[in-house]
């Protein structure tokens, strides 16, 4: 099934056809942002400190396709650079979770023609990265861990 670019924007024009997405297979979903909400919680800080972690914020809307079905989606990071306002048209990929909203980390306002990406995701690939290279810096302290310590308890002996 081919879902039509057809879908009026504000200004009685069609949308453009949607851009491919690299990151898979999957076709982009094309339609109307309805009930937008962002919310932006504060870092906590720290007991008997100023330093503070930092706080996120969540972009969600409903997306009204072409056919008038409704898919929620939801944007969270640190911070959203760019913005989707009710009644713009957006694209995103196809790609909903189990419960059938579809998260994703960046998607693109076709009303205004810019991207919206959520800044410090931990969907994005900067954050993998860092968990990778933070869980094998600790793997490998463990193992200089127990060779010091199976090194003393043998010479101990």
């Amino acid at each position: 099934m081919t879902e039509s670019t057809e879908f009026p924007n504000h200004d009685g024009g069609r949308l453009p056809e949607p851009a491919h997405s690299a990151a898979g297979p999957a076709r982009p979903l094309v339609g109307r942002a309805e009930s937008v909400s962002v919310v932006t919680q504060p870092g906590q800080v720290g007991i008997g400190d100023s330093t503070g972690r930092s706080g996120s914020t969540t972009l969600t809307f409903r997306l009204r396709r072409p056919d008038e079905s409704l898919v929620e989606v939801m944007l969270r990071g640190l911070s959203i650079a760019g913005s989707v306002h009710e009644g713009d048209q957006v694209e995103v990929p196809d790609r909903p979770d189990r419960s059938g909203r579809i998260e994703v980390v960046e998607l693109r306002n076709l009303t205004t023609g810019a991207r919206v990406k959520a800044e410090g995701s931990p969907k994005s690939g900067g954050a993998r990265v860092f968990r990778i290279v933070f869980l094998a810096l600790l793997a490998i302290l463990l193992i200089v861990f127990i060779g010091v310590l199976a090194f003393i308890v043998s010479t101990a002996l």
